[in-house]
């Protein structure tokens, strides 16, 4: 079975999201809650559910 990997706009900024995430080295809940984020956690899990690429994988470690 193959993962579709094609996003909505809405699941690309939530990806955005949780790659400036990353980059702030913020906790996750910290982020959110700075940037008004509500559902974070969710999206993120759908997100990698999607089988986004490897990058998108090493990102989420950190967030």
């Amino acid at each position: 079975m193959t993962q579709d990997t094609s996003l909505t706009e809405k699941q690309k900024f939530w990806l955005g999201q949780v790659q400036a995430c990353a980059r702030s080295g913020q906790s996750m809940r910290v982020y959110a809650e700075a940037n008004g984020l509500s559902a974070f956690n969710a999206w993120k899990k759908t997100l990698r559910r999607k089988g986004n690429p490897p990058i998108f994988v090493t990102l989420l470690a950190y967030c």
